[in-house]
């Protein structure tokens, strides 16, 4: 199932004229989504003079659609914000101009496709605020013209988008799904409109349309990961890289000296205790001290560092707690994300199969 949605989103982000070809990388990308986002959007264009903006089949709204995202984890090496790069497709209506004798503009706003990357901040309880920048390209969707001779005309018109917009996302506990509440601007002047009339150009069908406005969005976002795949918590996890890195990963560096230490991260294992809730983590670093040249002198395996404590799960991962200070880490598959306080850095640890 989760293959399919994926193969028609790969489809419906790409022109008809491109479909045909090969979708190999598309294939490739598409394969690594972790989320899908439903919405439903409104605008108010307030820079196109020439518009209708009573809201007639909105409700109280000028425009009004919907559209749907994909969402690819992309590695941070900041623990206190995920960075994810989406994939878009939405669209807005109606585009019609104001009543009068001369000219009657209908069409619909469509956004194919809009590349954007969002950084959420990782912080404890169900809110988590973020920030969204976009690009992507837009254009003017089934548009007609219609004059007061009675002709009908055909219009094109496309251009570029971008925008910024900050927003929240609520994860209630109960689900792995969360709405989304974001409010932002787009950027969309089509500095060119073309028609398809034979006749003189009449001076008031617009040559330019400015549909830059402000937005409000609001969506519901699905977790396509399998929990059904994941193992269980407890059990003995290995750290598999650092910060994105593979091992070993250098931790501190001296260079003060003529003689630099510096300080490798080699490996670390987390053992959850599945017969109590009782958790250890060893942190094992070698000290490697390099000459002027850059050769390396000597190397010296330091005392490893132990943190014991408890654990308990929590929705996406697990809340290890030392000293009645804790710390979460987060579960992607079969993987364990901990935001590490004692080293500043991000670890990564796979389970163990035994």
């Amino acid at each position: 199932m989760r293959k399919a949605l994926v193969g028609f989103l790969a489809l419906s982000l790409l022109p008809a004229s491109a479909r045909a070809q090969d979708l190999g990388f598309l294939g490739s990308v598409f394969s690594r989504v972790q989320r899908l986002t439903l919405f439903l959007q409104s605008a108010d264009p307030r820079q196109a003079g020439f518009l209708d903006r009573s809201g007639a089949g909105c409700i109280t709204l000028p425009m009004c659609g919907a559209g749907t995202e994909v969402l690819i984890d992309l590695d941070s090496r900041s623990r206190f914000i995920d960075l994810e790069l989406g994939f878009a497709a939405g669209y807005l209506r109606p585009v019609r101009s104001k009543p009068s004798g001369d000219m009657d503009i209908r069409a619909s706003l469509r956004s194919l496709p809009v590349i954007s990357t969002h950084a959420t901040f990782m912080r404890e309880g169900w809110i988590r605020p973020y920030f969204t920048g976009s690009f992507g390209l837009v254009d003017l969707w089934n548009a007609r013209v219609h004059t007061a001779q009675g002709k009908q005309s055909e219009v094109k018109a496309s251009t570029f988008e971008y925008g910024v917009s900050v927003g929240a996302g609520i994860a209630p506990p109960f689900t792995n799904a969360r709405l989304l509440i974001e409010f932002g601007h787009r950027a969309r002047n089509f500095s060119s409109v073309g028609y398809t009339l034979t006749d003189p150009l009449p001076t008031s069908f617009p040559r330019e349309i400015n549909l830059s406005t402000w937005q409000t969005t609001i969506g519901w976002q699905f977790d396509l990961r399998p929990l059904s795949r994941a193992p269980a918590h407890a059990g003995m996890w290995m750290l598999s890289r650092v910060d994105g890195l593979a091992l070993p990963a250098t931790l501190r560096q001296d260079r003060g000296t003529p003689d630099g230490v510096r300080e490798e991260l080699v490996s670390a294992y987390l053992d959850l205790s599945a017969e109590r809730d009782a958790y250890s983590l060893q942190l094992v670093t070698r000290l490697t001290t390099v000459g002027p040249t850059g050769a390396v002198v000597e190397q010296r395996f330091a005392e490893p560092v132990r943190e014991t404590g408890t654990w308990e799960a929590t929705k996406g991962g697990v809340r290890l707690t030392q000293g009645g200070v804790s710390q979460v880490a987060t579960r992607s598959d079969d993987e364990l994300m901990l935001a590490h306080a004692g080293t500043g850095r991000r670890l990564f640890f796979r389970k163990v199969q035994r």
